[in-house]
Protein backbone atom coordinates (compact mmCIF):
# COMPACT_ATOMS: atom_id res chain seq x y z
CA UNK A 1 0.00 0.00 0.00
CA UNK A 2 1.46 3.41 -0.53
CA UNK A 3 2.18 5.72 1.97
CA UNK A 4 3.32 9.43 2.71
CA UNK A 5 6.03 10.62 4.76
CA UNK A 6 7.05 14.02 5.47
CA UNK A 7 9.64 15.34 3.05
CA UNK A 8 13.49 15.75 3.53
CA UNK A 9 14.57 18.72 5.12
CA UNK A 10 16.07 21.75 3.33
CA UNK A 11 19.22 21.95 5.03
CA UNK A 12 21.39 19.27 5.61
CA UNK A 13 23.41 20.40 9.06
CA UNK A 14 22.64 23.40 11.17
CA UNK A 15 25.00 25.78 12.44
CA UNK A 16 25.11 23.92 16.25
CA UNK A 17 26.17 20.66 14.40
CA UNK A 18 28.86 18.69 15.96
CA UNK A 19 30.17 19.05 12.03
CA UNK A 20 30.14 22.71 12.04
CA UNK A 21 31.60 22.49 15.56
CA UNK A 22 34.70 20.49 15.55
CA UNK A 23 36.87 20.28 18.78
CA UNK A 24 40.03 22.26 18.89
CA UNK A 25 42.03 19.31 20.06
CA UNK A 26 40.47 16.75 17.03
CA UNK A 27 42.76 14.64 15.53
CA UNK A 28 43.88 16.68 12.45
CA UNK A 29 43.16 13.54 10.13
CA UNK A 30 39.49 12.87 11.60
CA UNK A 31 38.98 16.42 11.23
CA UNK A 32 39.62 16.60 7.73
CA UNK A 33 37.49 13.68 7.18
CA UNK A 34 34.61 15.05 9.25
CA UNK A 35 34.68 18.02 6.78
CA UNK A 36 34.70 16.28 3.73
CA UNK A 37 32.03 14.37 4.73
CA UNK A 38 29.99 17.64 5.62
CA UNK A 39 30.84 19.05 2.32
CA UNK A 40 30.13 15.82 0.51
CA UNK A 41 26.38 16.17 2.10
CA UNK A 42 25.67 19.37 1.90
CA UNK A 43 27.05 19.75 -1.64
CA UNK A 44 24.17 16.41 -2.56
CA UNK A 45 21.31 18.19 -0.55
CA UNK A 46 21.88 21.67 -2.08
CA UNK A 47 22.02 19.57 -5.69
CA UNK A 48 18.91 17.41 -4.62
CA UNK A 49 17.00 20.72 -3.90
CA UNK A 50 17.84 22.08 -7.17
CA UNK A 51 16.73 19.38 -8.96
CA UNK A 52 13.38 18.98 -7.03
CA UNK A 53 12.96 22.85 -7.75
CA UNK A 54 13.42 22.38 -11.47
CA UNK A 55 11.54 18.84 -11.78
CA UNK A 56 8.56 20.57 -9.94
CA UNK A 57 8.91 23.17 -12.62
CA UNK A 58 8.42 21.21 -15.38
CA UNK A 59 5.35 19.19 -13.59
CA UNK A 60 3.44 21.94 -12.27
CA UNK A 61 3.89 23.74 -15.62
CA UNK A 62 3.51 20.74 -18.08
CA UNK A 63 -1.02 21.02 -19.19
CA UNK A 64 -0.07 24.83 -20.25
CA UNK A 65 3.36 23.51 -22.63
CA UNK A 66 5.15 26.35 -20.61
CA UNK A 67 8.50 24.43 -20.38
CA UNK A 68 11.64 25.33 -21.64
CA UNK A 69 13.50 22.22 -22.32
CA UNK A 70 16.77 22.71 -23.40
CA UNK A 71 17.61 25.06 -20.02
CA UNK A 72 16.19 23.05 -17.76
CA UNK A 73 17.08 19.75 -18.86
CA UNK A 74 21.14 21.47 -18.32
CA UNK A 75 20.28 22.01 -15.15
CA UNK A 76 18.50 18.86 -14.19
CA UNK A 77 21.11 17.26 -15.40
CA UNK A 78 24.04 18.97 -13.53
CA UNK A 79 22.44 18.44 -10.18
CA UNK A 80 21.90 14.91 -10.94
CA UNK A 81 25.40 13.98 -11.82
CA UNK A 82 25.90 16.49 -9.02
CA UNK A 83 24.23 14.14 -6.67
CA UNK A 84 25.99 10.83 -7.80
CA UNK A 85 29.64 12.68 -7.48
CA UNK A 86 28.47 13.44 -3.67
CA UNK A 87 27.28 10.27 -2.85
CA UNK A 88 30.02 8.22 -4.24
CA UNK A 89 32.46 10.99 -2.66
CA UNK A 90 30.62 9.87 0.79
CA UNK A 91 30.62 5.88 0.39
CA UNK A 92 34.60 6.31 -0.03
CA UNK A 93 34.96 8.40 2.98
CA UNK A 94 33.03 7.17 5.57
CA UNK A 95 34.93 3.24 6.02
CA UNK A 96 38.05 5.53 6.01
CA UNK A 97 37.76 8.08 9.01
CA UNK A 98 39.56 7.35 11.90
CA UNK A 99 37.69 6.93 15.28
CA UNK A 100 34.05 6.12 13.56
CA UNK A 101 32.28 3.31 13.95
CA UNK A 102 32.53 1.20 10.23
CA UNK A 103 29.33 -0.99 11.03
CA UNK A 104 25.96 0.19 11.60
CA UNK A 105 22.72 -0.54 10.47
CA UNK A 106 22.61 2.64 9.06
CA UNK A 107 25.65 2.22 7.71
CA UNK A 108 24.84 -0.62 5.90
CA UNK A 109 21.46 0.98 4.85
CA UNK A 110 23.25 3.71 3.25
CA UNK A 111 25.80 1.45 1.57
CA UNK A 112 23.40 -1.25 0.03
CA UNK A 113 21.18 1.39 -1.10
CA UNK A 114 23.82 3.56 -3.46
CA UNK A 115 25.58 0.90 -5.37
CA UNK A 116 24.07 1.58 -7.94
CA UNK A 117 26.19 4.65 -7.85
CA UNK A 118 29.47 2.86 -8.33
CA UNK A 119 28.33 1.81 -12.05
CA UNK A 120 26.99 5.29 -12.97
CA UNK A 121 30.54 6.86 -11.68
CA UNK A 122 32.40 4.56 -13.64
CA UNK A 123 29.84 5.94 -16.50
CA UNK A 124 30.92 9.29 -16.15
CA UNK A 125 34.78 8.74 -15.57
CA UNK A 126 34.70 6.56 -19.06
CA UNK A 127 32.52 8.82 -21.28
CA UNK A 128 34.99 9.65 -23.72
CA UNK A 129 35.30 5.70 -24.15
CA UNK A 130 31.95 5.27 -24.18
CA UNK A 131 30.68 8.05 -26.58
CA UNK A 132 33.23 6.34 -29.42
CA UNK A 133 31.78 2.75 -28.23
CA UNK A 134 29.15 1.78 -31.90
CA UNK A 135 27.84 -0.35 -29.49
CA UNK A 136 26.42 2.18 -27.07
CA UNK A 137 25.12 4.88 -29.66
CA UNK A 138 21.66 4.01 -28.40
CA UNK A 139 22.38 5.90 -25.16
CA UNK A 140 21.98 8.62 -24.28
CA UNK A 141 25.38 10.62 -23.67
CA UNK A 142 24.31 11.85 -20.08
CA UNK A 143 21.33 9.46 -19.70
CA UNK A 144 17.57 9.37 -18.61
CA UNK A 145 15.87 11.59 -15.59
CA UNK A 146 12.75 9.96 -14.69
CA UNK A 147 10.24 11.04 -12.14
CA UNK A 148 6.32 10.28 -10.46
CA UNK A 149 4.62 13.39 -9.59
CA UNK A 150 1.59 12.74 -7.60
CA UNK A 151 -1.77 14.22 -8.70
CA UNK A 152 -4.05 13.63 -6.06
CA UNK A 153 -4.30 12.97 -2.41
CA UNK A 154 -5.30 9.41 -2.37
CA UNK A 155 -2.28 8.54 -4.31
CA UNK A 156 -4.33 7.20 -7.41
CA UNK A 157 -3.55 9.85 -10.27
CA UNK A 158 0.20 10.69 -11.17
CA UNK A 159 2.30 12.20 -13.95
CA UNK A 160 5.65 9.98 -15.17
CA UNK A 161 8.18 12.47 -16.15
CA UNK A 162 11.16 11.51 -18.62
CA UNK A 163 13.72 14.16 -19.53
CA UNK A 164 16.49 12.02 -21.81
CA UNK A 165 19.91 14.24 -21.34
CA UNK A 166 20.58 15.00 -26.01
CA UNK A 167 18.09 12.90 -28.55
CA UNK A 168 16.57 9.79 -27.48
CA UNK A 169 18.31 8.21 -30.44
CA UNK A 170 17.18 4.46 -29.33
CA UNK A 171 14.49 5.11 -27.67
CA UNK A 172 16.09 3.97 -24.19
CA UNK A 173 14.33 5.48 -21.79
CA UNK A 174 13.27 4.91 -18.15
CA UNK A 175 8.72 5.43 -17.98
CA UNK A 176 8.45 5.00 -14.16
CA UNK A 177 5.14 3.24 -13.37
CA UNK A 178 3.55 4.46 -9.44
CA UNK A 179 1.86 0.81 -8.31
CA UNK A 180 4.17 -0.89 -5.13
CA UNK A 181 5.88 2.49 -4.37
CA UNK A 182 6.36 4.81 -0.88
CA UNK A 183 5.95 8.41 -1.47
CA UNK A 184 7.61 11.04 0.48
CA UNK A 185 6.51 14.34 -0.87
CA UNK A 186 4.76 14.96 -4.21
CA UNK A 187 7.41 14.59 -6.02
CA UNK A 188 9.29 11.26 -5.82
CA UNK A 189 11.41 8.51 -7.34
CA UNK A 190 13.40 11.02 -9.05
CA UNK A 191 15.62 8.11 -11.45
CA UNK A 192 18.94 8.92 -13.26
CA UNK A 193 19.52 5.38 -15.43
CA UNK A 194 22.19 5.00 -18.47
CA UNK A 195 21.59 1.91 -20.17
CA UNK A 196 19.95 -0.79 -17.84
CA UNK A 197 21.85 1.02 -14.13
CA UNK A 198 18.99 2.55 -12.21
CA UNK A 199 19.49 4.84 -9.34
CA UNK A 200 16.61 6.60 -7.14
CA UNK A 201 18.64 9.55 -6.45
CA UNK A 202 15.44 10.38 -4.06
CA UNK A 203 15.71 7.11 -1.81
CA UNK A 204 19.52 7.62 -1.99
CA UNK A 205 18.96 11.50 -0.41
CA UNK A 206 16.79 9.40 2.09
CA UNK A 207 19.58 7.00 3.32
CA UNK A 208 22.40 9.68 2.78
CA UNK A 209 20.56 11.99 5.63
CA UNK A 210 19.72 9.23 7.84
CA UNK A 211 23.20 8.22 7.77
CA UNK A 212 24.69 12.08 8.17
CA UNK A 213 22.14 12.11 11.34
CA UNK A 214 23.53 8.84 12.62
CA UNK A 215 27.11 10.46 13.03
CA UNK A 216 25.22 13.72 14.26
CA UNK A 217 24.10 11.50 16.94
CA UNK A 218 27.41 9.60 17.92
CA UNK A 219 29.54 13.04 17.74
CA UNK A 220 27.88 14.91 20.16
CA UNK A 221 28.53 12.99 23.46
CA UNK A 222 32.27 12.21 21.79
CA UNK A 223 32.80 16.13 21.47
CA UNK A 224 30.68 18.01 24.60
CA UNK A 225 32.46 20.09 26.63
CA UNK A 226 35.51 20.76 24.27
CA UNK A 227 36.31 23.87 23.38
CA UNK A 228 35.06 23.64 19.41
CA UNK A 229 37.48 25.15 16.24
CA UNK A 230 36.27 28.83 15.13
CA UNK A 231 33.23 29.20 12.42
CA UNK A 232 34.50 26.15 9.70
CA UNK A 233 34.00 28.15 6.81
CA UNK A 234 35.71 31.89 6.52
CA UNK A 235 35.46 33.96 2.65
CA UNK A 236 37.90 37.09 2.68
CA UNK A 237 37.63 39.54 0.03
CA UNK A 238 40.38 41.88 -1.06
CA UNK A 239 39.91 45.44 -2.32
CA UNK A 240 43.01 46.47 -4.90
CA UNK A 241 43.38 49.90 -6.27
CA UNK A 242 46.54 50.72 -8.55
CA UNK A 243 48.86 53.28 -7.60
CA UNK A 244 50.97 55.42 -9.75
CA UNK A 245 54.47 53.73 -8.58
CA UNK A 246 52.59 50.11 -10.30
CA UNK A 247 51.51 49.07 -6.74
CA UNK A 248 48.94 48.68 -4.87
CA UNK A 249 46.72 49.68 -2.10
CA UNK A 250 44.72 46.69 -0.10
CA UNK A 251 41.61 46.99 1.90
CA UNK A 252 39.40 44.16 3.26
CA UNK A 253 37.62 42.11 5.44
CA UNK A 254 36.94 38.48 6.32
CA UNK A 255 33.11 36.62 6.73
CA UNK A 256 32.56 33.85 8.60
Amino acid sequence: MTKHYPALPGAAFDRDSPFRRLPRGLDLTQRRFLEGIRFAVEMAQLSHVRLRDVLTTVSNNWPKRQINVDELATRAFLDAWSIVDSIHRLRELLPATPRMKKRSPLFDLFVRNTVSVESLRNRVQHLRGDLADPSLSHLPVWGTLSWLWVLDAQFTHFLSGVLTAGPDAGNVRLILTPGNRVYHDQLDHITLSVGKVQFDLSEAMRFMIRVARGMEKSLIPQFEGQQVLAPVDMMMLLEMKLTPDGGSEKSGVEHN
